[in-house]
């Protein structure tokens, strides 16, 4: 594989793939709320979750393989119970500043899954996560896109979808274009996870995957379809055609 062949994404956020537009036959919940636990402790939310409305089979199949048999509503409240997990007060005594005046413990979690694409073959959704828990140096983030394969009734992983793509040329690339010298494992293939858009493919490797956390989400995109599989190119095929009927921007 030739250099050309990948482009660097020098800055890559969670949000940079999400989709800009939405198709009919989606809905979703937005749910934001703040919970003052024992008046000296903050958890603030901000969950998002979409599902399918034009099939009850395809919107339960993703409720089994996304949200744990789940719908919006207990979903959301599972999460919420998972992400404060058991605590007290005595976890969380008066907190007061050099001022004199009484502080706040907080913590934070967001979320979100979008249906990005779709059609009777393959449901596509982004997932995206930060949370900081108080005390914490800094937050944490990573993103994953799950492709379903509707048929096979699973979330297809990245052999499913792509070969492998050379590991030196990789690790070249990262390592020039991110000046990255220490990586956390040897092997870089396989990413996290993959998205295919409709004239690339985007390689996500996420913090603490293959660099430290102040090397950041590690993206690469590749502008050549031969290391798809034939489900790979099925999947790109879609995305070309929601791209020509104007469904979703892909980015």
């Amino acid at each position: 594989m030739k250099r050309r062949d990948l482009i660097i994404i020098l800055a890559i956020l969670p949000f940079l793939f999400a989709a800009c537009g939405k198709s009919d036959g989606i809905v979703q919940k937005h749910f934001k709320d703040e919970k003052d636990l024992f008046g000296t402790y903050v958890v603030e939310f901000d969950i998002y979750l979409e599902n399918v409305n034009y099939s009850k089979k395809t919107a339960g199949l993703i409720e089994r393989l996304i949200y744990s048999n789940m719908g919006f509503d207990d979903y959301i409240a599972n999460a919420q119970n998972k992400f404060i997990g058991p605590v007290t007060n005595d976890d969380f005594p008066p907190l007061t500043g050099g001022d004199g005046e009484a502080y706040f413990y907080k913590s934070f979690f967001n979320e979100s899954y979008k249906i990005i694409n779709h059609n009777k073959s393959f449901i596509v959704i982004e997932y995206n996560e930060y949370y900081y828990y108080t005390g914490m140096a800094h937050g944490n983030y990573r993103t994953n896109y799950f492709v379903i394969d509707i048929s096979q009734e699973k979330i297809l992983d990245v052999s499913d979808l792509m070969n492998p793509v050379d590991e030196d040329s990789l690790k070249e690339l990262i390592t020039n274009e991110y000046e990255i010298n220490y990586f956390l494992r040897q092997n870089i293939w396989p990413p996290d996870t993959i998205n295919i858009n409709a004239g690339n493919v985007v390689l996500l490797w996420n913090t603490y995957t293959i660099t430290p956390y102040s090397d950041g989400l590690i993206g690469l995109v590749l502008y050549e379809d031969k290391y798809l599989t034939d489900k790979g190119k099925a999947l790109q095929a879609l995305a070309e055609l929601s791209l020509r009927k104007g469904r979703f921007l892909w980015i």
